[in-house]
């Protein structure tokens, strides 16, 4: 887990309990100055002494991310392979680079809100196109996160290119854009199904900030018009 040293002991007990990390990385002052024995006891025993510290300028965006590069280095060396970020709003703009650097990377995004902490939901930067998203908000919105790849390429409208079939077209794009990070893939009795990953849902629930409420999309020489549904 990584967060910054401004927020209140409260706000990272709250945290700890949540996630329970097997890596602490305060990135900021030291934390040693900044939180109490208490907290600091707690969190070496609950890690059992994964706990470090990474000096940082937390009014300084480029700072911050830069060091939740090394923090990331230093977890992977410890075998961590799930990271954490707390983007609970504080006092410095340390939460605005934490919750950019876990879009640009697929971290986890987390916040306590008052007294609760809740998942954040992430939109990843990517170059995915109109047609991948929209197999990920139709998996997402008219299957519940599953569906067979029949029943999936029924359902989307991908415009239709090159006389290709809508099973062969909805597949393309799982391969080539989506297939093991934005969903898996698996045979059961002879039939393909697809499921959505917790990445893959991420995009589906924020489809409008990609896509916005309308997408154009080319079909041979006419112009399709799509009406993207967002899930309230």
């Amino acid at each position: 887990m990584i967060t910054a040293t401004d927020h209140d002991e409260s706000t990272i007990e709250a945290i700890l309990k949540m996630v329970k990390p097997d890596l602490v990385c305060f990135i900021g002052e030291d934390f040693r100055r900044a939180f109490g024995e208490e907290l600091i006891e707690k969190i070496d025993w609950m890690t059992g002494g994964n706990l470090m510290g990474i000096d940082a300028d937390l009014t300084d965006l480029h700072s911050v991310m830069d060091a939740v590069d090394e923090a990331v280095g230093r977890a992977s060396a410890e075998g961590v392979d799930e990271i954490y970020v707390n983007v609970t709003p504080s006092r410095s703009l340390a939460s605005i680079a934490l919750y950019t650097k876990a879009c640009l990377r697929g971290f986890n995004a987390i916040a306590e809100v008052d007294g609760k902490v809740v998942k954040v939901p992430i939109i990843p930067y990517n170059n995915l196109p109109w047609q991948a998203i929209e197999i990920l908000r139709s998996l997402y919105e008219d299957f519940d996160g599953r569906a067979s790849l029949a029943d999936l390429s029924e359902r989307v409208n991908l415009g239709g290119e090159g006389g290709r079939s809508r099973i062969a077209l909805t597949d393309y794009y799982i391969n080539k854009y989506l297939k093991g990070r934005y969903v898996s893939v698996e045979l059961v009795e002879k039939k393909l199904y697809v499921n959505i990953t917790e990445l893959g849902e991420s995009i589906a629930r924020r489809c409008s900030d990609l896509l916005g409420q309308e997408v154009k999309v080319s079909a041979g020489q006419r112009k399709v018009r799509k009406q993207v549904k967002i899930r309230k």
